[in-house]
């Protein structure tokens, strides 16, 4: 068993993770070009690459993109490469990892031992399978059910899927593209151009902003660097083979947007966005999911992954989801406390009432936690 430790992107680590990722178990947020994208934004902020490669006779058989990185505690993390962007964190595995019959924990311990000094762990995110592999990631530690992740699983083409959606949405939607295209010329645009990607990015950066001002949810876009990386994205040369930017237009303005991904048969919607005022009232994010679904399932595809997070609309269309959790540990005497406060505010949020009342506790003090 051979362990290879590197803290940079050099042509070594590109070639060997490009022609991994031909033939392993991974998903599109642990691609060597994604997370490439994300250290071109974001390397110089206190962070530490700790990618680390396990061969077992000349043979690859695990990569694992992981970072160090300075918390505002003056504590040092580690964690997933790009965590807190990505919406599954994962180790890419090989499509026989569990062939080789090694004990996982045996494994780790030799990976941390090989790593930079680190205070704690907080792994989050983490799918229970990777491409139906058990996640070996999940012996380590103490890992919690952290939230679910919603899918498509296609088997029928649009019509025949459309037609099993609830009538009541069916109707709307009809009603609401006869209505704009009595305002205008309604348009469906998958960007091609480096222009066109990145004007809809900017006007997605845009929606997104406001909608998060109105709904008194955290606005990312408030750091310089969060719209720097989706940016980055649409430019991005890497990443040509993935990126998926559409908007729906009326009359050439641009009334909703999506930045997602595609790979290995499956699509990732990630940034919907939708403009407010006046247009909310045309459902104009839902009409372009329809769109991206029906292109989606034309290009049969096996998987439309609408990715974490419980929305309700979601269980409009999913028919399966996945579990993930998140992993803790410790490895100093500082990191300990971190740990222990860390593993309270789990058990606090997976109990509802607790939750409730501690919520409603620092709101009266004005505290967040």
């Amino acid at each position: 068993m051979n362990i290879k430790l590197y803290d940079e992107f050099n042509e070594e680590l590109i070639t060997r993770w490009s022609l991994f990722q031909k033939n392993s178990s991974f998903t599109v947020f642990q691609t060597v070009e994604w997370l490439q994208v994300w250290w071109k934004t974001f390397k110089g902020t206190n962070i530490k690459l700790q990618i680390v490669i396990i061969e077992n006779d000349s043979k690859t058989i695990i990569i694992l993109p992981l970072m160090i990185s300075d918390t505002s505690l003056g504590l040092k993390k580690l964690s997933f490469l790009g965590q807190s962007h990505n919406d599954y964190n994962a180790p890419l595995l090989s499509n026989n990892f569990y062939s080789y019959n090694i004990e996982f924990k045996y494994i780790w311990k030799k990976i941390t031992n090989s790593l930079s000094n680190y205070d704690f762990i907080h792994f989050t995110k983490q799918p229970e399978l990777i491409n139906n592999i058990s996640n070996p990631m999940l012996t380590i530690g103490k890992f919690y059910f952290h939230l679910k992740s919603f899918h498509i699983d296609i088997e029928d083409n649009w019509d025949v899927f459309y037609s099993k959606i609830k009538s009541k949405v069916r109707l709307d939607s009809q009603r609401q593209i006869k209505k704009l295209n009595k305002l205008g010329n309604l348009e469906y645009l998958v960007a091609s151009s480096d222009a066109d990607k990145l004007t809809i990015t900017k006007k997605m950066i845009e929606q997104k902003s406001r909608r998060y001002n109105d709904t008194g949810v955290k606005n990312i876009f408030n750091d310089r660097l969060n719209n720097d990386f989706y940016l980055n994205l649409s430019k991005s040369k890497y990443l040509n083979q993935f990126i998926h930017i559409s908007a729906l237009l009326l009359d050439n303005q641009i009334i909703a947007t999506h930045l997602g991904l595609q790979n290995k048969g499956t699509y990732y919607y990630l940034m919907p966005t939708f403009e407010s005022g006046d247009w909310k009232k045309f459902s104009s994010s839902r009409i372009l999911l329809e769109f991206l679904l029906k292109q989606s399932m034309d290009n049969k595809d096996n998987i439309f992954d609408f990715t974490v997070g419980g929305e309700s609309y979601k269980k409009t269309w999913c028919n399966s989801n996945l579990n993930h959790y998140q992993n803790i540990d410790f490895s100093s005497f500082k990191g300990f406390f971190y740990y222990s406060f860390l593993l309270l505010k789990i058990k606090i949020k997976a109990n509802n009432k607790l939750n409730l009342l501690t919520e409603n506790i620092l709101s009266f003090f004005n505290i967040k936690l």
